[in-house]
């Protein structure tokens, strides 16, 4: 691969990091907060930076191309580092890293999902948020309905 193009590639990738990381130290309630001004359900991701689990997710699931797309033009998505905002983690009651949260367009939880989720896994859950299938049924009775 030409150099151009790897660092074409790694500026994408650090583009769509950059406002997320910025994010690291955020509470619940302002994760809420803007969900409801961008109208959009959110997956809230607790990190901590010593957790191979997370390091495995962001290596395997959040470097996938379709993934990355589908949780900016879909969602709202907000990476929450563990230490520094211990805040959201108690709010929570996590026990472990990583730990995926997601809210409706209105703020409300809808689920929490402790543990590391595969690439296959997460575009589940991400076409169950995004469809907004929440609505209708919850999380298992989508992933048995979707086979």
């Amino acid at each position: 691969m030409p150099r151009r193009e790897i660092l074409s590639a790694a500026l994408l990738f650090l583009s769509f990091l950059a406002p997320l990381a910025a994010m690291g130290q955020e509470t619940m309630g302002q994760v809420r907060e803007l969900v409801m001004k961008e109208k959009k359900p959110a997956v809230v991701y607790l990190f901590t930076p010593s957790c191979g689990y997370c390091k495995a997710m962001d290596k395997s699931v959040f470097s996938d191309r379709d993934i990355r797309r589908e949780l900016a033009a879909g969602t709202v998505f907000v990476r929450i580092n563990g230490e520094t905002a211990a805040g959201a983690a108690r709010e929570n009651k996590i026990i472990g890293y990583p730990t995926t949260i997601l809210l409706d367009d209105s703020g409300n939880k809808i689920i929490q999902i402790p543990g590391y989720i595969g690439k296959k896994d997460f575009k589940a859950v991400l076409s169950y948020l995004t469809g907004r299938h929440y609505r209708k049924m919850s999380l298992m009775e989508y992933l048995k309905k979707k086979g």
